[in-house]
């Protein structure tokens, strides 16, 4: 595979990911913001996949980043934390760039939470919940060959 024929994906990590080393140890152990983006672009270089990283705690910023960024990716790995129970902009944003995506959560916290579902779930072509030292690899992995089972 050339460069050309790479991925590119844009992974976008919500509000207080910045701060997951800080979080409940018996529930995330020692994983940082950081390890997951060596994790991801380990994977990526493995995988022939160009990544753009970008973290915000703004949802005016995680917008502005899926618009300016449409015409370079090819699909997005998003986790909009808990945006994604509140978040009808980021909604209409996944559903005005139009590009495949995959929702992806560190932990199972939405299981019987019906009242508390996620609302960009349904513009997703997956939803990955933990497990959390796994949850953005599956993620990426499913976008990538969902992606290139499209390119024929």
């Amino acid at each position: 595979m050339t460069e050309n024929d790479s991925l590119c994906i844009l992974v976008i990590h919500g509000p207080n990911m910045n701060l997951i080393g800080k979080r409940p140890k018996e529930i995330f152990g020692t994983l940082t913001l950081d390890k997951i983006d060596r994790g991801l672009r380990r994977f990526g270089q493995e995988a022939n996949l160009r990544l753009k990283i970008f973290q915000s705690n703004s949802e005016a910023d995680i917008v502005t980043k899926l618009q300016r960024q449409r015409n370079w990716a090819d699909g997005i790995l998003l986790n909009p934390t808990t945006l994604c129970f509140t978040s009808y902009t980021i909604l209409d944003t996944l559903q005005l760039v139009n590009l495949p995506t995959v929702e992806v959560h560190l932990t199972g916290y939405l299981a019987g939470k019906a009242v508390r579902e996620s609302l960009i779930r349904e513009q997703c072509l997956a939803h990955i919940a933990g497990p959390v030292d796994e949850a953005y690899i599956k993620g990426l992995r499913i976008l990538a060959e969902h992606l290139r089972g499209s390119r024929g």
